[in-house]
């Protein structure tokens, strides 16, 4: 996965993958930190806490 600043399509996508990964016997899935934003600016991350 890519993240983009779009947070709604990176939540959605993370979803697929999460499934997808669930279907084929995954019992974990870890996700980075900020995987659903990666802004153009370190502020851009902090807003949305």
């Amino acid at each position: 996965m890519v993240s983009s600043p779009d947070v709604p399509e990176n939540l959605a996508q993370a979803e697929a993958l999460c499934q997808e990964a669930a279907s084929k016997g995954a019992q974990v899935v870890v996700l980075p930190e900020y995987f659903c934003l990666m802004g153009l600016q370190d502020s851009r991350q902090t807003a949305y806490r």
